[in-house]
């Protein structure tokens, strides 16, 4: 396709009382395929700085004329630069360039700079349209009125300012105006028609009908929120609305503007003013650009702040105890007793609208804790919640024995979702504000456990333990008693007097209870059945068991715990199940008795001379050689301790006989016998001493076999010395020379000496074949 051309040329437009050229005609003859749009730039060269403006001229036609005629006077050029056809819609590239000379017209338009033109009146009102001359004055200003189609032309003459305001009404009818600029003239008589500079005033009969929407009992907003009281508005938008609220001393007026109208009539899309604060709110006037009426109907709306809600311990059921060691001056709930069922609550008192969520803090002191009821030194800090739908309580906590104290922190309810703080009180400040800390005490239950002293006050027991706990093992105590002190010894005359030897028995208490007390103690006999003996009135911390005669009358093993204890408070303490009293028969075995003090009575071992042992020699000598035997009695094991020339010696012997064999000279002493079972029972013995003898001999001829050949009719002195304790009795014999023949035997006796001389005339073999001194004989009977 052929690319598109054009020819530009221009005839100057003349004007002779507008003082020469006012405009160019251009005229274009195009070749191309239509549409043609053609590019230029206009720049006046009287401002060479200046930014030349680019214009577009659009035709459908090979031939176009357009005309050039600026306001402003100067030369101008006009600088064609591009063609655009069908075939070519992103345009060819041309040069053609048209120098005119202009010299400026008069203009008029709607002064705009200032502000926006008002577009709308009201019927009786008066308006002004300013307007902008240019050109040389004076002026003279034709403009047209156009009412329904009628048009009233008016003219202004001897205008001298470049601004000038029409003035326009008073409009006696509403409906739409439009003001049209027809002409212009200058001071030489230059006029130039106006085309398209307008504009339309809408003239309204009334201004906007205003009324509150609010509900019958009011607006209800939270306390901090800001409450938006809806408006019902009829009018032309914005629309600036007074009120005021009725009784302020200020006599301050509220102004809000709404700016649009809501897209739809429902409460929640209405249009809605401030309101400042709590009170009943009162239209005063409104308006758009005309005034408007208020709907006497709806001229109020009253603000309501929803109360908060607010929780609170109710007082009545409380009380404060000053006698109490640990009183605080806070109220308290009645103490309880550690273990037993709670019987009361802290009772609540509640505003607002349910249900209710409340958040509160329990602080713990236990019973031990010095500074009990200061804050900073709690034992245990817990924070809770809590949710109520009425009227309700709160349970306190249990069971560890201790002060509590329940403060309550925050509320909140169904309308005020966000925890409202309270404040921490003792005391009520208002019908709905009252006291939100209380305490409550919870008692130790009496704790007390049995303990076992000798009669000299030393402990029988002395393993740790901790009161009140139930402790499934008895503790074991074995008490020994000497030999033949036992009422089964048949003797309760005996038995009676050695009462103030036997074991002390005591209940002692913790000092967290209070005096006087009671205690249930189950004793187990030796046999029998199992008794509960009460013991009342135990007015100090510590105190003997009585127990019944019957109940410890015997050697052999019973058993002693506790059930139950009570203070003057009335608080328990049960150390057994009440289900497992009395099941500690012998029917049942020993299993059933579990828990408290065991004792067990002991006779002491005894240990005495065997009959048919040389040890039960009265004078309490024994030879070399000699067994000496004893019979242990008691239990089937023992610890025998014992010394023999000062060497002590300690042995173990399982059978009721002990043996020891007197094998050197000496002494022998048989000291102590205790059970290996209770080892501290044991006998000492002093009447069970021995002196240990040695054997008596007799050297013959100084202890040498002598052969000595004597003559028939000579004699000869055999010689005998004697070792031992005189005196001595022996007994000497003479024996044939082979020795298979005694042919003569004599014993001496009751020799005081130490030396005896035999004198013989016969042959033989003489021998000593007995010898006895004071205390021992060999050989042996």
């Amino acid at each position: 396709a052929p690319k598109p051309a054009a020819n530009v040329s221009s005839t100057p437009i003349t004007a002779h009382e507008c003082g020469g050229e006012i405009g160019a005609l251009v005229e274009l003859e195009l070749t191309g395929r239509p549409p043609f749009a053609v590019h230029y730039r206009e720049r006046n060269l009287r401002f060479p700085n200046s930014r030349p403006i680019t214009r577009i001229v659009r035709t459908q036609q090979r031939r176009h004329s357009f005309k050039v005629m600026p306001d402003m006077a100067g030369t101008y050029e006009l600088e064609f630069f591009r063609l655009e056809d069908d075939n070519y819609p992103s345009g060819q590239p041309m040069s053609a360039t048209i120098e005119q000379a202009i010299h400026a017209q008069p203009s008029a338009k709607i002064d705009t700079l200032n502000g926006r033109i008002s577009s709308r009146a009201c019927m009786g009102e008066e308006l002004e349209l300013p307007v902008r001359l240019k050109g040389q004055g004076p002026w003279e200003l034709v403009y047209n009125i156009v009412y329904e189609n009628r048009r009233t032309s008016k003219t202004v003459s001897g205008i001298t300012d470049e601004s000038y305001t029409i003035a326009l009404g008073a409009f006696d009818n509403a409906g739409e105006y439009t003001i049209e600029l027809a002409q212009v003239k200058d001071g030489n008589q230059c006029a130039r028609d106006l085309i398209d500079v307008s504009t339309v005033v809408t003239v309204r009969e009334g201004g906007p009908r205003v009324g509150f929407q609010c509900p019958d009992n009011g607006i209800h907003v939270l306390d901090g929120e800001q409450a938006q009281m809806p408006i019902n508005v009829a009018g032309e938008f914005p629309v600036e609305v007074q009120y005021h609220k009725v009784g302020d001393t200020s006599d301050h007026v509220h102004t809000a503007t709404i700016r649009r109208k809501p897209q739809q009539q429902s409460s929640s899309q209405l249009a809605s003013v401030i309101a400042y604060g709590p009170g009943e709110y009162e239209l005063l006037a409104a308006s758009d650009i005309c005034a408007g009426t208020i709907d006497a109907q709806r001229a109020r709306c009253s603000v309501h702040v929803e109360a908060k809600p607010s929780a609170w311990f109710v007082t009545d059921s409380l009380r404060r105890d000053s006698n109490d060691a640990h009183d605080t001056g806070i109220w308290r709930l009645h103490e309880s007793c550690e273990g037993a069922a709670l019987q009361s609550a802290f009772e609540l008192g509640l505003s607002g609208s349910g249900p209710w969520k409340i958040d509160y803090r329990v602080d713990y002191w236990a019973t031990g804790n010095a500074r009990s009821g200061v804050p900073s030194f709690t034992d245990r800090t817990i924070t809770h919640s809590l949710v109520v739908l009425q009227t309700s309580t709160l349970k306190p906590e249990c069971c560890e024995p201790g002060l509590y104290r329940y403060t309550l922190l925050s509320v909140r309810d169904e309308r005020y979702q966000k925890p409202q703080m309270l404040l921490a009180a003792h005391e009520a400040v208002a019908a709905e504000a009252g006291v939100t800390v209380v305490e409550h005490l919870i008692t130790k239950s009496p704790l007390a456990e049995l303990r076992a002293y000798s009669p000299d006050g030393t402990p029988l027991d002395t393993s740790s333990s901790s009161r009140g706990s139930f402790r499934r093992q008895p503790r074991s105590i074995k008490h020994c008693l000497a030999p033949g002190q036992t009422k089964s010894d048949g003797d309760a005359q005996t038995w009676a007097k050695l009462h103030k030897y036997l074991p002390v028995f005591r209940i002692e208490f913790e000092p967290s209870g209070k005096a006087p007390f009671q205690a249930w103690v189950e004793v187990f006999p030796a046999s029998g059945p199992s008794e509960v003996v009460h013991l009342e009135d135990i007015a100090g911390y510590s105190q003997p068991i009585t127990l019944p005669d019957h109940v410890a009358s015997q050697i052999g093993r019973y058993h002693m715990r506790l059930v139950r204890t009570r203070d003057a408070r009335g608080c328990e303490h049960q150390f057994v199940d009440p289900s497992e009293v009395g099941l500690g028969r012998a029917d049942h075995g020993s299993a059933a008795i579990a828990g408290g003090i065991e004792i067990e009575y002991i006779e002491a071992p005894n240990a005495r001379p065997a009959s048919a042992s040389p040890a039960a020699n009265p004078s309490r000598n024994v030879c070399v050689g000699d067994v000496l035997a004893f019979e242990l009695r008691g239990l089937n094991s023992w610890n025998v301790d014992y010394s023999y020339n000062s060497a002590r010696r300690s042995t173990s012997v399982t059978k009721r006989l002990f043996r020891r064999i007197a094998d050197v000279p000496g002494n022998f002493t048989l000291e102590r016998v205790c059970h290996r079972a209770a080892n501290e029972c044991c006998s000492e013995f002093d009447d069970l001493s021995y002196a240990v003898h040695d054997i008596p001999r007799v050297l013959v001829s100084g202890g040498k076999d002598v052969y000595q050949d004597i003559l028939e009719g000579d004699m000869v002195d055999i010689r005998l010395d004697l070792v031992g304790a005189p005196p001595f009795t022996f007994t000497w014999q003479r024996r044939s020379i082979d020795g298979a023949k005694v042919l003569e035997s004599h014993t001496v006796k009751d020799l005081d000496v130490f030396s005896y001389t035999i004198s013989a005339a016969s042959e033989g073999t003489f021998e000593v074949t007995f010898v006895q001194d004071r205390y021992c004989q060999y050989p042996k009977a």
